[in-house]
Formats: structure tokens, sequence, C-alpha cells
């Protein structure tokens, strides 16, 4: 080796060396350790339980490490890389339903974090579910076609999860199962696929998903096809207790009338369109309820596109469960939600809020842009005395679960895609 390269090869050798502090003071590791418990029974999980450590970077996931739990429940993750910023959760599966640590950072000046987990015990006693809200978005493809999405907010007033609940005829469970209107067809979900999560079922659908104890921990929105006639009647039976029913119509020249609803108000969505509201009066106890439309739509222009609305052609052409119902869903959830959340919660006698913007579950509906704007209009409404700090409280667990949601249909989303390679 002549002494050029000699010289050469130590310079990189000296480089290499003195950077690698650098290179390690970037990546700080730290370790994530918990305790799975049972909350229904105050037992720590057996072992074997699978879990997952999700990593956040600027609001993104960006890594997922598997484990399990051992004997008395613990876990731990060694050497998990922590850079500035970076949060950290831990997700336990539990038969068929996901649980979740808190979402933390690192801890400041340490190297350990700890994040407990709680699960509940599973049943099939559906006694204590009930649907705190259900709401129909009404909409029209052509005059002769309607799409309608149906959101439910359900609530577990047991201290159990809901699994398996229901017989499938393939020989699968699944946790709860919905009817729907007679003639329902081209069924899809915002939160997974027919046959994957949901299945369609002789007369609407299921969901594999566990309903897990509390107020409002579940939500399903579900799109489909119905035709259209002047002075069509939809007849909805009701799987569920339910505590209220709001009905969403555009102003297209269609109007909504049933024994059961009533016009609550007119309201302008985000996409300029005019929507009439129509509340239940009294559903509780009821095992359906029906109204009746009347009226030709008016369709000219389509405010969901911005363009001529076809009125022939096959369902299932492209995108075409989204073009309808895409940016009026988005608009609607919102403001679906918040009409109900005003009723739950009036505001007290004072200055006008009308600038706050009501912070509401749905908005998880428009995407996790929709949540950030929920939380936002959520810390509005607290500083200027709109809601109480419990209900402040309450709204905000309710936003970052269904975040949680979210995380784990992209989660699982991803997983699927590595899988297929």
């Amino acid at each position: 080796m002549n002494k050029r390269v000699f010289v050469i090869n130590l310079l990189i050798l000296f480089l290499l060396f003195s950077l690698a502090p650098l290179v390690l003071a970037q990546n700080p590791t730290i370790t994530v350790s918990g305790t799975l418990i049972n909350q229904t029974t105050g037992e720590p999980a057996p072992a074997g339980i699978p879990l997952m450590l999700h990593t956040f970077d600027n609001d993104q996931m960006s890594g997922m490490i598997n484990g399990v739990t051992t004997a008395n429940g613990s876990f731990l993750f060694e050497e998990v890389e922590a850079p500035a910023k970076r949060l950290f959760e831990v997700m336990a599966t539990v038969g068929k339903t996901s649980y979740f640590s808190d979402v933390a950072p690192a801890p400041t000046g340490g190297s350990a974090l700890k994040l407990p987990v709680t699960y509940f015990e599973a049943t099939t006693d559906t006694s204590g579910l009930r649907v705190s809200q259900m709401h129909m978005v009404v909409d029209f493809f052509s005059p002769s076609l309607m799409q309608i999405a149906e959101i439910y907010i359900i609530s577990n007033n047991s201290d159990k999860t809901v699994e398996g609940a229901v017989q499938l005829p393939d020989g699968n469970t699944a946790a709860v199962q919905f009817a729907l209107p007679a003639g329902a067809v081209n069924l899809s979900f915002d939160q997974g696929a027919l046959g994957e999560r949901f299945f369609q079922t002789d007369t609407g659908f299921a969901d594999t998903f566990g309903v897990q104890p509390g107020a409002e921990t579940s939500q399903v929105i579900v799109r489909y096809y119905l035709p259209y006639e002047d002075g069509v009647s939809v007849e909805h039976p009701l799987s569920y207790p339910t505590d209220n029913v709001n009905v969403l119509l555009p102003k297209l020249g269609v109007s909504l009338a049933g024994d059961e609803f009533g016009l609550d108000s007119t309201r302008e969505m985000g996409d300029g369109r005019m929507v009439d509201i129509y509340a239940s009066a009294d559903i509780a106890g009821k095992t359906q309820f029906a109204f009746r439309l009347t009226g030709v739509p008016q369709l000219g222009q389509s405010a969901a596109t911005g363009g001529d609305v076809p009125v022939s052609g096959p369902v299932s052409g492209p995108d075409i469960r989204t073009i309808g119902l895409g940016i009026l869903l988005a608009g609607v959830l919102v403001l679906a939600a918040g009409i109900w959340w005003w009723k739950r919660n009036p505001v007290p006698d004072g200055p006008a809020t009308d600038d706050i913007s009501v912070p509401v579950h749905l908005a998880a509906g428009s995407g996790e842009d929709g949540i950030v704007q929920a939380l936002l209009g959520l810390d509005e409404a607290l500083e200027a005395g709109a809601i109480s700090v419990a209900d402040y409280e309450h709204e905000r667990e309710i936003l970052r679960a269904e975040l949680k949601m979210m995380l784990l249909e992209r989660n699982r989303a991803g997983a699927e895609v590595v899988a297929g390679h």
C-alpha cells in the first residue's frame, strides 16, 4: 500500500469515528414497557397476547414493532429509537378487538417510558348496546337513483366488549349487525371493505370489530343506493335501541315527510349546498322508522362534483361511490353531529358564539384533518365558556379514540400490502 492511499484511509477512519457520536446523539434509544390489565376483572393478561408498538413522527405513523405479553401481562420493547418529537403508543389485540395505551413522547431526561394498556372481557350479550346517534345523508345520483350514507355512533353500557354475537353463514362471527331498507345495493364502507371487516347479510351488513364498553366507542359509516321515484317511501328497521335519528336532505326540489320526523333546520354546507335537517321527535323504543320523499330532484349541476350529473350508466362505474356524496358528506358529518351535540349541551346565555367551530366526533368522517379541526374547535369552545370542562374532556377522549381507529385501519392496510409482497 502506497503512502498516499494509507493516509486517505486513515483520514476516512478518523472521520467515521469522529462523526459516530453525532449520529448516535441524533438517535437515542429508550425502553417502552407496561402491563396489559383486564379492566373487567382487574387481573393481568395472560402470556402471549400480541402487541404492537406504534411510533409517530409529524402526525404520521413511522414504525411498528411487534411484541407479546409475558406470564404476568407485562411487556417490554428494548432499544427503541427515540428521535426528538417522536410519539409512542402500544396496541394490544385481544380477540377481534384492539386496545390502545395513551400516546406519549419519550421521557425528558430519561430512557424508560411506561405505557400500560387495559382491555375488557368479551361477551356475546348485546343487551348493553344502543345507537346514540344515527344520521342518514340522502343525495341523488340521478332522478331515479338515491345514494345514501348512514352514520352510526354506538355505545356499550356493559362492562364487557361485545364480540362474536352474530353468526355469519360462512361460519365466521361478527360483533354487530344492521338492517338496511329493502332494495339497498352496492354497499361500501369508509373503514374497510366487504369480506374483510364488514360482511353483507340478507337484510343489511355485519361489522366484525368489537364494541368496547363506554359512551360512543364505535362508529360505522355505510353507503348504498336505492331506487327513487316521486312519492317513494323508505322503511328502515332499527337493529338496536336508538336515541335519535337525523335525516339530511340537500335542497334539490325533494322534501321529506314522516310521523317520526320534523324539519329541524336548514344549513349551508361547506360546498355551498343548502341542506334540510329532519330530526326524529320520538324514536326511543321503536324497531323501525319510515318517511316519504316527494318531488323531482333538480340535477342540472351537482354541487358535489361541480359538473353535470349523469342520469344513466352503470352504478359500478369509476369512483361512483364517492362522487355523489364525497364533498357533501364531509361537511354533513360535522354538521349532523354538531346539531346533536348542541342539543345535548345547550350553550348558556351570553355572548354569541357563532364563530366557534363546534367540536364533534363525526369530524372523523372527513379524515384526520377533520379531527384536527374538531379538536381546535373544542379548545375554542372551552375558552369561550360554551362547554363545561367535563364535556370538553369527554369529547376530546372520543375524538382521540376515533383517531386511533383511523390509525388502526391504516396500520392494517399497510400490513396487508407488506404481506402481499
